[in-house]
């Protein structure tokens, strides 16, 4: 199997901000973010091709034949490899410079990505150090403890609870797509603790926790089943350990207990809560209910609009003609066996290697087990769209609406 596109997946692919063609995720791969995890993938595994591909032709030259002998010098010095921190995004004239923190069990490292008008990278350095993160004070009266959310799957994850003085409620924040830390860091932005520090300052509790794809990415590569990873391997069986823990913190004995889900984890909160612990309720935080593939053959609509709209008539009617084609395969999804799922070239919307994630996520009917569960449910949106898509949030408030929800 090959494993480039999935490792995009773990490590950086946001699945409902991705604008996927025919040759891949092309949001994705223009992401400067995205393009410096990959470098780091590539360093990781020696692969000077797919490094020096990323390149401009001043740092093809200077790199042509030291690519794989770069990552065993930066071990040496900072010790195993354990993930990405903290980054900070920056223009420097006519430059993007992505400085990102790599973890190691020694020494952590920043790698600094450049990249030029073009989107090829223009500079590359590592040296040690971690970017700073701005401290925002617990609010009066509040305290917080760390936790182990633990699924026992071989993948413990930390965990932060926010705890007010004589809580009345408990909410479970459930991350989005993509390899998210437990503030669900976005650049500067930490919409998780955010939250969780003002929803404790009216008296309710909250935990958070470590996404295990942010986590445990390479290791769950490694793993013999990983071209069969579901979204319950990425978020759901962390996310019903984590509603166990809260509903078993003596605090909130005899307290309602919510599930709060933002994007792909509000369109599988009543997934979530199909099996074992339910919560009392739910929030569905631009959570759309419609299936990802759906989603996806909206977006590259847009694009081609866009691309009609600059006059770029070819690849506009380009785009159309391959999501019809994909949307036709899509339809037929359910109907895959399991060898049809797992097979190279299976892939809609270019979305992994094969099938099978698609296939299980368009297996989960959102609004159909809100509806069976009866739960109370709060459903927010974007007012500009579900991640900047007008259409697509319309077309998410119509499928709610026409559940009867």
């Amino acid at each position: 199997m090959k494993k480039r596109a999935w490792l995009a997946l773990l490590i950086s692919v946001l699945f409902l901000t991705s604008v996927v063609q025919a040759v891949g995720m092309v949001a994705d791969e223009t992401n400067p973010l995205v393009v410096a995890k990959e470098i780091t993938a590539f360093l990781i595994d020696g692969d000077e091709d797919a490094a020096l591909a990323l390149m401009d032709d001043q740092m093809k030259t200077a790199l042509q034949g030291k690519i794989a002998s770069l990552w065993p010098q930066v071990t040496s010095v900072a010790g195993d490899f354990e993930g990405f921190g903290e980054y900070r995004l920056s223009t420097v004239d006519t430059y993007q410079v992505v400085e990102l923190t790599l973890r190691f069990s020694r020494l952590n490292m920043i790698q600094t990505t450049s990249f030029n008008e073009a989107g090829q990278v223009a500079g590359l350095f590592i040296k040690p150090g971690q970017i700073a993160v701005e401290s925002l004070p617990l609010p009066d009266g509040v305290t917080e403890k760390e936790v182990i959310v633990n699924a026992a799957e071989g993948y413990p994850l930390q965990g932060r609870l926010t705890l007010p003085d004589d809580p009345w409620a408990g909410i479970l924040l459930v991350h989005g797509s993509g390899p998210l830390d437990m503030d669900s860091t976005v650049g500067a932005n930490k919409p998780f603790r955010d939250l969780a520090y003002g929803l404790a300052t009216h008296g309710i509790a909250v935990l958070r926790y470590e996404k295990r794809t942010h986590v445990y990415a390479r290791q769950m590569m490694e793993e013999p089943h990983f071209q069969s990873l579901t979204v319950d391997d990425e978020t759901v069986n962390d996310a019903r350990a984590a509603l166990l823990l809260l509903q078993e913190t003596p605090e909130l004995e005899g307290r309602p207990i919510f599930l709060l889900g933002h994007s792909m984890g509000g369109m599988i909160a009543s997934y979530i809560g199909l099996e074992g612990v339910k919560p009392d309720g739910y929030v569905i935080l631009a959570g759309s209910p419609r299936k990802l593939w759906e989603i996806s053959a909206d977006q590259n609509l847009a694009f081609a609009e866009q691309l009609e709209a600059d006059g770029d008539l070819k690849e506009a009617e380009r785009i159309r003609g391959f999501v019809q084609a994909e949307t036709t395969r899509a339809d037929n999804l359910l109907n895959l066996s399991d060898e049809e799922a797992l097979a190279t070239g299976s892939a809609i919307f270019g979305v992994g290697d094969n099938a099978w994630y698609l296939r299980h996520q368009a297996s989960i009917d959102a609004a159909a087990l809100h509806l069976n569960d009866q739960l109370p449910i709060l459903i927010v949106g974007y007012m500009r769209g579900e991640h900047g898509n007008g259409r697509t949030v319309a077309l998410a408030i119509g499928v709610w609406l026409v559940a009867g929800l």
